[in-house]
């Protein structure tokens, strides 16, 4: 079997064939990297209307694109497919991240070492399922879950605010 070299002008061809591959391959990254920048800008905009409660007033038209940069860097420890909840206000501390469900968070504290039990001040529900908040342990529902959408994020309301002792998927 004799091997057969290519010719001159099937290399330049494989060459322009490869320069348009690597094109194609960086305008994608490139699209990629724009609708990620638009649904992070989207998710940034986007008002918490928790079950049964009034809407939350939206920030003002002319907000500042640091204000959005700040906000994003508050919310930033919440990683995907987990339930979030925070001991501060807008997200503004370390996360505590809830897979499943809890049913007492007595024992349980943040990574900063700030306990976790009737401290919630805040969330941001990234699992994709809907989760339910009460203020006694073992899901005892005193006033009734406060449930808490997929993909919102916010502060918790009264009187779930700095008193929940029990989550989980509702």
């Amino acid at each position: 079997m004799q091997h057969r070299f290519p010719e001159r002008k099937e290399i330049e061809q494989d060459d322009q064939t490869r320069k348009i591959r690597k094109t194609l391959l960086r305008k994608e990254w490139i699209m990629r990297r724009i609708t990620f920048g638009v649904a992070l800008a989207m998710s940034l905009g986007t008002a918490i209307l928790p079950v049964g409660q009034a809407s939350a007033a939206a920030p003002p038209a002319g907000a500042a694109a640091s204000t959005e940069i700040a906000s994003l860097a508050r919310w930033s420890n919440c990683n995907e497919s987990v339930m979030c909840m925070f001991h501060k206000k807008n997200g503004n501390s370390v996360a505590y991240k809830l897979r499943t469900r809890d049913a007492n968070f007595a024992n349980n504290k943040f990574s900063d070492d700030h306990k976790a039990n009737d401290a919630m001040k805040s969330y941001w529900n990234r699992s994709g399922r809907t989760y339910c908040f009460w203020v006694n342990k073992n899901y005892k529902p005193a006033n009734g879950p406060f449930r808490v959408l997929p993909g919102r994020r916010g502060n918790f309301p009264q009187p779930w605010y700095n008193d929940i002792s029990s989550a989980r998927p509702c």
